[in-house]
């Protein structure tokens, strides 16, 4: 990449960094991705796949395609950071990356444009990756169809890389997200007789010390999971034992194994406490992304490709996290591989973590993501006779 396609890529970042929207929400974003893909001589442009996404196809010399993603949503997040690019819309923060994945992305359209690709390129440009399942939206909606794909990758800025390096993890990379809901029914009554009473937020303490031992007891040390309750809701005054109190939490799995006993476990263990306290419950429990899992020989492929641009040496083999993400959905369909591009910068102090106020990458990070992109749909068909 020359000084002006770096300066433009920092520039479009930052441009949508400032304008940050909510899943399902992403009208300006969506339109200004429109508009540079006709700036670089995109004619047949889809809108409105999933709402507010968009996708394009550069055409090759066969039928054969990939397809390259990126998210585009922002976070209910108000930032905090002083910078020039500091988000205009209130309550609205770019504090996951996906502006730079927009803005690489886009890069990368422009540099294939006029290139001789032996197969297809489909560009998609993704909405609601926040907790709206664009990802799964997409899928049910076509967008691995006409032309069909036969892989697909993505990449993410990430903080727990330093900028140079690269994470590209065979097998499973990110968890899959679950979100449950425990309301713990017992007898309300007066602070200060509670014998004829059965004490819901008692029994609820018990029931999260219980679910705490899914991950300790039950669970495969050499899996993952975890059970996290983030919201407790319970009582009105203080004399007052609650009748009701309610358990809001999220539980990630490593395996699909896991994926598939947890709803079982959940209920056995809530079950068990309530019944010996005298208690009922009622539970929800909502599946959301599944396991991201990258395919071997894809993985294998962006190593390669990725070790071209930073040295071998600057490939990490092994990074994963139980933060979710629906590429998995695609991924569940085609085979392909989503890896982590390294934006963190202990000297210039970005090391603020994902979905925080504060976040922010080191800017460096962009032209790496770009090249390897690149790369993949330039070496890809070669690399990959067949699939």
């Amino acid at each position: 990449m020359n000084d002006k396609d770096i300066q433009d890529l920092v520039a479009w970042r930052r441009d949508f960094h400032a304008h940050p929207e909510l899943k399902y929400q992403e009208q300006r974003t969506a339109e200004a991705i429109q508009a540079k893909l006709k700036s670089f001589g995109y004619s047949s442009i889809q809108t409105g796949i999933a709402k507010t996404g968009v996708v394009t196809v550069l055409k090759g010399k066969t039928s054969r395609t990939i397809l390259l993603r990126a998210d585009m949503d922002g976070l209910p997040i108000e930032e905090l950071n002083s910078v020039s690019y500091r988000s205009k819309n209130k309550g609205v923060m770019h504090a996951c990356g996906h502006d730079a994945h927009v803005a690489s992305l886009l890069m990368v359209a422009k540099h294939l444009k006029n290139e001789s690709l032996n197969g297809n390129i489909k560009f998609v440009f993704q909405p609601a990756e926040e907790g709206g399942e664009g990802g799964r939206v997409m899928v049910e909606e076509g967008v691995l169809k006409n032309p069909s794909v036969e892989a697909a990758f993505g990449l993410h800025v990430w903080q727990n890389l330093p900028v140079g390096k690269i994470g590209v993890t065979p097998g499973p990379i990110m968890a899959a997200v679950d979100k449950l809901e425990i309301k713990i029914k017992g007898k309300g009554g007066h602070g200060a007789v509670p014998q004829l009473t059965v004490d819901s937020i008692v029994v609820a303490s018990h029931v999260i010390q219980a679910l705490q031992t899914i991950v300790s007891r039950q669970t495969d040390p050499l899996d993952s999971a975890v059970v996290t309750i983030g919201r407790v809701s319970g009582g009105s005054a203080f004399n007052i034992i609650a009748e009701e109190t309610t358990l809001i939490g999220t539980v990630r799995t490593m395996s699909t194994d896991m994926w598939k006993k947890m709803p079982k476990l959940i209920e056995r263990t809530v079950k068990g406490v309530t019944s010996a306290y005298g208690a009922s419950y009622e539970l929800k429990y909502e599946r959301s992304a599944p396991v991201t899992i990258n395919d071997k020989k894809m993985a294998d492929f962006v190593a390669e490709v990725a070790a071209s641009v930073v040295g071998s040496k600057n490939v990490v083999r092994d990074e994963r996290t139980l933060g979710g993400e629906d590429f998995s959905f695609m991924l569940n369909e085609v085979p392909g591989c989503f890896f982590f591009v390294g934006s963190k910068n202990e000297k210039k102090e970005l090391t603020s973590s994902h979905h925080n106020p504060h976040f922010n990458i080191d800017e460096a990070c962009l032209p790496l993501g770009v090249e390897i992109m690149k790369k993949i749909a330039q070496e890809y068909f070669s690399y990959f006779k067949s699939v």
